[in-house]
This record gives structure tokens, C-alpha cells and sequence, in this order.
């Protein structure tokens, strides 16, 4: 399947068909041209949504840890909220 692309002359933005919206960047961090001058894609990749939240869950579970040996919370607690957190499987949309 082909998908034409308009180009808008005097914006330089494109659509793929008149009944689509134009598109463009919002900021310097959407730019094909621009992005790389404030990271590169494997910084990218290191800070995507995905690698957040694995890492959200990874300090809530140390945390747990944490407090489970300090006498904060239960000490068996530590080692279920860990284990839970790591059977925590995320979907994406």
C-alpha cells in the first residue's frame, strides 16, 4: 500500500492526502533535523517511557527491601513486594 505525499509549498509541511491533518514537530526533541543535538537514539532509548517505569518499579522494589529491613514495614513484606514487582508485565498502548 502506497501513500502519496503533498507537500505544502509555502510550509514545507507535509500530509499523506488531503483528508489527513499536517503534520510537524512541537519541539526541538520531534525534529528529524534537531533531536540528535540534545542525544543521541541509545540516550533515547535509555529514557523512553518503557525503561521509566521498569526503573520506577525496580527502586519501588528496593525500597520495599529497604524498609522491610529496617523494621518499617513487616520483614517478609520486602521479599512479596519485590516478587510481585517482578512479575509486573506492563502493555503499552
Amino acid at each position: 500500500m502506497s501513500v502519496e505525499t503533498n507537500t505544502i509549498p509555502t510550509t514545507g509541511l507535509t500530509r499523506s492526502s488531503e483528508d489527513t491533518p499536517l503534520t510537524m514537530s512541537i519541539s526541538a526533541l520531534d525534529s528529524r533535523i534537531f533531536r540528535n543535538l540534545f542525544g543521541t537514539q541509545e540516550i533515547r532509548d535509555i529514557f523512553n517511557d518503557e525503561a521509566y517505569v521498569k526503573y520506577l518499579i525496580h527502586v519501588e522494589a528496593a525500597l520495599a527491601r529497604a524498609q522491610s529491613k529496617t523494621g518499617v514495614i513487616p520483614e517478609e513484606a520486602g521479599k512479596v513486594i519485590t516478587d510481585a514487582l517482578d512479575a509486573v508485565r506492563i502493555e503499552y498502548a
